[in-house]
């Protein structure tokens, strides 16, 4: 990509400095149900634009903490 284009492709963590609770829609959406890491890419040509964002799980054991409510 050309120096001050837009960014096609992003994750979360690179976002957020490695910090994912600075999201909120990562703190009440999806860490509660067992999500991770993300990551965004768009996707386009002349007439179709698109984007996809598939989602890291996190282990069941990381899981037990947030139900437990020490995180």
């Amino acid at each position: 990509m050309s120096r001050g284009a837009p960014t096609a492709a992003a994750s979360l963590s690179a976002a957020t400095g490695d910090d994912l609770e600075r999201s909120a829609r990562h703190r009440e959406l999806r860490r509660p149900h067992g999500f991770g890491d993300e990551l965004r890419a768009a996707l386009a040509d002349d007439s179709t634009p698109g984007a996809h964002t598939p989602f890291v799980i996190r282990p069941v054991a990381d899981r037990a903490l947030d139900v437990a409510g020490r995180t």
